[in-house]
């Protein structure tokens, strides 16, 4: 089985969505990948330039009561195998590591509305001719 680790992002909204940014990739970034990209199959960061709901996009009208897209940021993590991650969550647990993720974590994010969400992946073959 393939999976992949998503972190749904919201950012401190001390930060601008460019010091965000910034911070994410000048802090976050070179440290995960010197700690743990050897465990990794894959790493991706999605900046959210825009996002539209489904009702707005079939045109219903939602009013002032419409929800607003609560993420700023989605990043995809392929692990080699299950105990690669089960690594990954040992290493990041250790003091000196768990302190200085903390530390970052706090300035970057609103962590209370961050999510880390563990997925089944299921790619399509897209040289394949589509289905009925």
């Amino acid at each position: 089985m393939t999976f992949k680790y998503v972190l749904v992002l919201k950012r401190n909204p001390a930060l601008t969505p460019e010091e965000f940014r910034e911070g994410y990739e000048t802090r976050i970034v070179p440290r995960a990948k010197r700690a743990f990209s050897h465990l990794w199959s894959d790493y991706r960061r999605r900046y959210v330039m825009s996002a539209q709901s489904f009702a707005a996009s079939a045109g219903i009208e939602l009013g002032a009561d419409a929800p607003v897209f609560p993420f700023d940021a989605i990043s995809e993590i392929g692990f080699k195998d299950k105990a690669a991650f089960e690594e990954q969550g040992r290493l990041s647990r250790q003091a000196e590591n768990r302190a200085a993720i903390n530390a970052d974590e706090d300035y970057l994010f609103d962590r209370p509305n961050c999510w880390a969400v563990m997925c089944e992946v299921i790619d399509d073959d897209l040289s394949a001719p589509a289905d009925g």
